[in-house]
């Protein structure tokens, strides 16, 4: 478009009512976060699946080091896919460039399901290892996250569950890891998505990093201090309780204002580059916290205090960025400056006349 129309039709978008198209934006980037969330978390509970059918003979515990493989490839993965399809969408353009990670992600979500051996539990790591590496690449070109220390590890440290060793049904054990994932996300998880939802645009993106790096910072102090009295079966419920409000505020914080703000303050023109390049950032910090913790998990106690310095560190940063609140992406990048003013009928402009559809 030549001189302000472009400016113009961007003002028309912010400004015009709610549609059938935004709902429909919506569902499509609901369905990614879903699909991708649901790749990385679950390998938690494979991993188990594998040391029970291929580890047995080590009471169903695989090696230490292809549990951290297993769960750490696929983060490895995301770094190369961020800063290179980022870079791409760019260029080509990210509707596109989704629909082509889409695809990737479907392939090889498929081929990590059906990695299978009739001979050795390495070569099934092998095989699953090669897919999820590639899993993670599509995955780095769909979104980032903040990787939780996928959570079946952590409650067998603290006898909420018991070791692969010690429980005679591994079934069981299952059963019951299912459980306490699906507990701490309906109670914590969920809900901090949904006040994040409610109040992020009323509090504002800073106010609310700010205050999950603080609770989350009290709640783990609250862990690492009296850390030898939350593994007495007594306080075992507490601990769950304890650890669902430290993801309540994780996504009530900064899980959900760091997906926000990059795409925000960045300059459209640069906008996907940049934000691939903050994601990859993020996803190097959650390869170490991931390999930390499946090295040095019987000094849990430390790492706790680690998570500490790292939400201390969150909140310096987080007093460095503007606050975005209530306005538009071409406002906070200084690209409204030749708009010329809208009359009224601006919000009776029907936002999908200014999105034009791109092939796949």
């Amino acid at each position: 478009m030549a001189g302000n129309q472009q400016p113009r039709v961007l003002q028309a978008l912010d400004v015009a009512r709610t549609q059938w198209y935004h709902f429909t934006a919506i569902a499509i980037a609901g369905m990614g976060f879903f699909t991708d969330a649901y790749d990385l978390f679950s390998i938690s509970l494979v991993v188990d699946v594998i040391g029970y059918r291929y580890y047995g003979y080590r009471g169903g515990r695989p090696p230490r080091g292809v549990s951290a493989a297993i769960s750490v490839i696929a983060l490895c993965g995301t770094v190369p896919g961020q800063l290179v399809f980022g870079w791409l969408g760019d260029k080509m353009g990210r509707k596109r460039i989704y629909g082509y990670t889409l695809i990737l992600m479907v392939a090889c979500s498929l081929a990590s399901g059906f990695s299978f051996s009739k001979r050795t539990g390495k070569s099934v790591v092998t095989v699953l290892c090669f897919f999820r590496f590639w899993l993670g690449v599509s995955i780095g070109g769909d979104f980032y996250t903040m990787l939780d220390i996928f959570m079946l590890d952590i409650f067998t440290i603290f006898g909420v569950l018991p070791s692969p060793e010690e429980s005679g049904n591994q079934v069981t054990r299952m059963i019951r890891a299912t459980g306490l994932h699906t507990a701490v996300a309906l109670g914590g998880t969920l809900p901090g998505y949904f006040f994040a939802v409610a109040f992020i645009d009323r509090v504002g993106r800073i106010k609310i990093q700010l205050l999950g790096f603080t609770m989350m910072t009290v709640f783990t102090l609250c862990l690492a201090i009296p850390y030898d009295q939350w593994q007495e079966p007594k306080n075992r419920v507490g601990f769950v309780i304890m650890l669902g409000f430290t993801f309540f505020f994780a996504n009530f914080g900064p899980n959900t204002t760091t997906f926000i703000l990059p795409a925000e303050i960045f300059p459209a023109r640069m906008r996907s580059t940049c934000h691939g390049i903050s994601g990859a950032v993020g996803k190097v910090g959650a390869i170490l916290g991931v390999l930390a913790f499946s090295f040095m998990g019987t000094h849990f106690k430390a790492l706790l205090f680690v998570i500490v310095g790292c939400n201390l560190v969150g909140i310096m940063f987080t007093l460095l960025l503007p606050e975005t609140k209530g306005k538009s992406l071409e406002e906070i990048t200084g690209e409204m400056e030749e708009c010329q003013p809208l009359d009224d009928k601006a919000g009776l402009v029907d936002a999908a006349q200014g999105i034009h559809a791109v092939s796949i």
